[in-house]
């Protein structure tokens, strides 16, 4: 009931925002600007109602919503707002997890606008995104960090050696399993890795020695496992120990 409800007010919205985008996004800027001036005051919902605002213009107005042939400055405006803003610090998941769709959603304003781009960084990077104490939030940012790397890749040059720093731990693969993210997150974590020595400005030598890095414990243990699935002889053992050295394998 509630998403049937939620969806009929999206087609209202859009409707709205074709009829008069204009007064739309003064209104959502508006709406916005008294929601974050009172943010820690104000009702989660609240908040919520605002990000989702301004998440949704990204499906409604037409692009290019950024740069010289843009029709929209005041979208432009309202990101800024949003990423200068201490939203990604609330308390309740659901807004710091539209906080980091918004980021994606509008990537393409860094390539305007990088001012921000420590700040978003450091945000994926602790406890507000990949280390978040929720499961399900730190896979979404698993994800989302992925994608958005590989979009902003030309202005990581000079943040490459703390991300990669600040992944390290989050890298790590155990063959029990037991991680701080998932197997299936950190493919997107080595994913995102993997881009951001490629494209962070470094010479040959230093990049060799960054993948190295990343690639060396890997195939250590790939070796450390294989040694172990023939010295065992507990199938169980054996079929666990094939399963991780597949994971490391797609990695």
């Amino acid at each position: 009931m509630f998403v049937e409800y939620r969806k009929q007010l999206k087609a209202l919205f859009d409707s709205l925002v074709q009829l008069d985008s204009k007064l739309c996004l003064l209104t959502i800027r508006d709406y916005t600007a008294r929601v974050f001036e009172n943010i820690e005051s104000c009702p989660f919902e609240d908040v919520e109602v605002a990000l989702r605002l301004v998440y949704m213009l990204g499906d409604t107005l037409p692009g290019p919503h950024f740069g010289l042939d843009s029709k929209y400055p005041l979208l432009k405006a309202l990101t800024r707002m949003v990423l200068s803003s201490q939203v990604s610090y609330h308390s309740h998941h659901a807004v710091v997890e539209l906080y980091f769709e918004i980021v994606v959603r509008y990537e393409k304003y860094f390539n305007h606008d990088a001012e921000h781009l420590p700040l978003v960084l450091a945000a994926f990077l602790d406890n507000r995104g990949l280390r978040h104490p929720l499961a399900r939030l730190r896979s979404r940012c698993s994800y989302l960090f992925s994608r958005f790397v590989k979009t902003v890749r030309i202005h990581l040059a000079t943040f490459a050696e703390e991300i990669i720093k600040g992944m390290q731990d989050l890298l790590v693969v155990n063959v029990d399993g037991h991680a701080f993210v998932s197997t299936e997150d950190q493919l997107f974590l080595y994913e995102a890795a993997g881009a951001v020595v490629i494209s962070g400005g470094f010479e040959p030598k230093k990049q060799l020695e960054m993948m190295k890095s990343l690639v060396a414990p890997l195939l250590a243990k790939v070796e450390s496992s294989v040694q172990d699935f023939c010295s065992v002889g507990d199938e169980e053992k054996q079929e666990q120990l094939a399963q991780f050295v597949n994971h490391l394998i797609l990695l």
